[in-house]
């Protein structure tokens, strides 16, 4: 009963995104049997393995309202290279870019993972080193939620015998 509960907070597979269809077979690539095409990448969960397309943010630079960062690769977000890597220093686990908001240098995390820099898991998940094997995010503690869960089934119970 306790594995149920948690299922519901396991990560999706390629965060929500359609999966790669393998043009032969007809079917979704599972990377627990075969590796992923190339400009795609294996997302690995708890109960899944799907390969998934590469986002890509890329755009030539030189033609964006406040130029190129340091790099001379990476669109700068705003004046002075606001968003750029070097400036924002986001976490490449924690973040889905290396640019980071021009004004509050907030980078951008990924699920359950917090910071400026989205260098930590939030208060209730855990495992930021997890998404090096695959995860969309940080996992969330199951055992909070079966502890609130187990309370919850204790006080319906003796809510019930005394209502019998």
């Amino acid at each position: 009963m306790e594995m149920i509960f948690c299922k519901k907070f396991l990560n999706i597979p390629c965060h929500g995104e359609p999966p790669l269809i393998n043009s032969v077979t007809k079917k979704e690539y599972d990377c627990h049997q075969q590796s992923c095409p190339k400009d795609s990448y294996c997302h690995r969960g708890a109960d899944f393995a799907k390969c998934c397309q590469e986002l890509d943010f890329e755009e030539d630079c030189s033609d964006t309202v406040f130029g190129c960062c340091p790099d001379d690769k990476t669109p700068a977000l705003g004046p002075n290279y606001g968003g750029c890597p070097n400036v924002c220093q986001c976490n490449r686990l924690g973040s889905y870019l290396t640019k980071c908001d021009p004004k509050t240098k907030q980078c951008y995390c990924k699920p359950g993972v917090g910071g400026l820099r989205c260098d930590r898991c939030e208060a209730g998940y855990w495992g930021l080193h997890k998404i090096n094997e695959g995860n969309a995010g940080c996992i969330r503690k199951c055992s909070t939620l079966i502890a609130y869960w187990r309370k919850f089934s204790v006080q319906t119970k003796l809510i019930n015998l005394f209502l019998e």
